[in-house]
């Protein structure tokens, strides 16, 4: 049978053509739940995934009848994607993402239902958030897939209690417990960075898109932050900038530092409180930004005898932990009604 899943982000889409569990084929298009909050409609983003969606089945001489289902997750749920659907508390298993998808006929362009695949929460229906429980609040859209996807490619993590860090524009860090995802941590992180890199008087001083890294100068920016916390700690790149001759490999590497750092110091503290027990943390993600994590991690497992052992899942370009967890979610569907 063949499927189309839909990964929408808040800035790009990416469409897949599944084919007897496997991606057959993938199309992308930059149109995300950014454009539909601009606009105030999500017109705009319904005509760009139709837009794939018939893009794909023209390539491989498909017709519509030939699709069993539409699933979409991540942005697609939002208050701006195809329909706002709530998140899922945890703990959440593949059979219950599954049992809770939401199926919308969507009547103006695909003219069929779409299978909408919740977000994750950490807090139960009715919970009630002011400014003494808003820290309690954790949730993500569309990384539940990632995660999945994660698991299904490291086996022995689905019978462990693992954290697993999805670094990108807001970094989360989950607790899977064989293979049921129990809690969430998320940061802000990649957003941080691009905004200090881009919009600040700190963009004359770093490359964001370079591929070195300088090791010492990533765990110098954690270290500042520890030390004199987020202010100070960026104040000094433009001190580098001005009074030395240090290279932008450096400063940049440096700031990368302060921004991962801030994520994986907040994660040291969770597991050495709400989160004892954990075996292992995976990082999951680009060979960059995963290194910059594996060694921000290392260095606090070495520093606070935490009991952990770090692991890298590198994700080659192109290849899509999504759609692996969607795949997954598939096989559990298909398991179930055996």
């Amino acid at each position: 049978m063949l499927y189309i899943y839909f990964d929408t982000g808040t800035s790009n889409t990416r469409a897949y053509l599944i084919d007897q569990y496997a991606v057959a084929a993938s199309k992308s298009r930059k149109i995300g739940s950014k454009d539909a909050a601009i606009a105030g409609t999500n017109v705009e983003l319904l005509k760009g995934m139709k837009g794939l969606y018939d893009q794909l089945l023209l390539e491989h001489d498909l017709s519509d009848v030939d699709i069993e289902a539409i699933y979409a997750s991540g942005m697609a749920t939002s208050p701006f994607g195809v329909k706002e659907v709530s998140h899922l508390p945890t703990p959440v298993s593949l059979e219950k993402l599954h049992s809770a998808v939401y199926t919308y006929f969507e009547p103006e362009y695909f003219q069929r239902e779409i299978n909408l695949i919740r977000g994750v929460k950490t807090t139960p229906e009715g919970f009630s958030v002011n400014r003494h429980t808003v820290h309690l609040v954790n949730n993500l859209r569309g990384e539940e897939m990632e995660l999945f996807g994660v698991l299904a490619m490291l086996d022995t993590a689905k019978h462990a209690d693992v954290v697993i860090v999805l670094p990108g524009s807001h970094t989360h860090a989950v607790r899977a417990r064989n293979g049921v995802l129990c809690d969430i941590l998320s940061c802000f992180s990649g957003e941080l960075f691009h905004a200090l890199s881009t919009s600040t008087i700190l963009a004359n001083s770093i490359a964001p898109h370079m591929e070195e890294l300088d090791s010492e100068m990533v765990l110098l920016g954690m270290k500042t932050l520890s030390q004199w916390g987020m202010n100070r700690a960026l104040y000094l790149v433009n001190t580098m900038q001005i009074f030395s001759k240090m290279s932008r490999i450096e400063k940049t590497s440096y700031l990368e530092g302060v921004v991962s750092g801030g994520v994986v110091l907040a994660l040291a503290q969770h597991l050495a409180s709400a989160w004892q027990g954990v075996q292992g943390a995976i990082v999951a993600g680009g060979e960059r930004i995963v290194k910059v994590y594996e060694l921000l991690l290392n260095n606090i497992v070495e520093t606070t005898g935490l009991q952990i052992e770090v692991q890298s899942l590198i994700v080659p370009p192109g290849e899509s932990l999504a759609a692996r967890g969607f795949i997954e979610l598939l096989k559990s569907r298909d398991s179930l009604n055996r």
